[in-house]
């Protein structure tokens, strides 16, 4: 997954570049071949001051190893919490500045990092973005902070089912 994203990180800086200009048969939608099977897709609309930037790996959580379910999301979220030897406070701040978002997401079989940030400030968030690809910190602390996060999250849906469980045992659900 790492050696893609690095790929796709690529791609990513060349959106900053000047893009082709749009043709008759794509009006507004650039789309080209990028690095190790990637594609870049480029539309523009210049009414609107916001890039929205989507990376995505065909890699997801349908890879993670048996019994190692949730690794894919763990090394996502762990990435997006520190990088370019920014900690994750700095990162976030970085983005404030920019006027930019960064989240991450993992579906079965793609794994996405996608923001928004000010037209005028997209290199410095492609700066950013690429940091988080290419050089996440992966601080011990910051997984630490990530378990936690994600079990917090988990416990009341995992406390919704073992209630509907217990009732249904009871024989109160059918």
């Amino acid at each position: 997954m790492h050696r893609f994203f690095r790929a796709v990180a690529v791609t990513a800086l060349a959106v900053g570049a000047a893009a082709p200009k749009t043709t008759a048969a794509t009006p507004g939608a650039i789309r080209r071949p990028g690095p190790a099977g990637s594609v870049l897709i480029v539309e523009s609309n210049p009414t609107i001051p916001l890039v929205h930037v989507v990376v995505a790996s065909r890699s997801g959580s349908a890879s993670d190893p048996r019994h190692r379910e949730g690794m894919t999301n763990l090394a996502a979220e762990w990435a997006r919490r520190g990088a370019g030897g920014k900690s994750r406070e700095e990162l976030d701040a970085a983005l404030d500045a920019l006027g930019a978002t960064l989240e991450v997401s993992t579906l079965p079989d793609s794994t996405r990092l996608e923001g928004e940030v000010l037209s005028r400030n997209l290199d410095g968030f492609l700066a950013l973005l690429s940091d988080v690809i290419v050089r996440p910190t992966f601080s011990t602390a910051e997984l630490d902070r990530t378990r936690r996060f994600r079990s917090r999250l988990l416990e009341p849906a995992q406390s919704k089912m073992l209630g509907r469980e217990i009732r249904m045992r009871r024989g109160e659900l059918r």
